[in-house]
């Protein structure tokens, strides 16, 4: 798999999980499954590896970009 291919997985499974509570709950529980589920496509190890630390971190940046620009709503910058 070549990294465009990885971002883009990466990206897909990341808005699934930010648009649906019950999603992110099955990730943080078993990431493996929900994403061999939700791609439904077979990845090694490496692979699947690559792909839930990309999730991981594309969410972490999400929920923190959205936690700073609340904190700017409420500062009025």
């Amino acid at each position: 798999m070549d990294t465009m291919n990885l971002e883009s997985l990466i990206s897909e499974v990341a808005g699934k999980l930010l648009a649906n509570t019950d999603l992110m709950n099955a990730f943080k529980s078993d990431p493996v499954s929900l994403v061999t589920k939700t791609l439904g496509i077979s990845l090694d190890g490496d692979q699947l590896t690559a792909l839930i630390e990309g999730v991981t971190k594309a969410i972490g940046a999400e929920k923190a970009s959205g936690i700073l620009g609340a904190l700017k709503g409420i500062l009025g910058r």
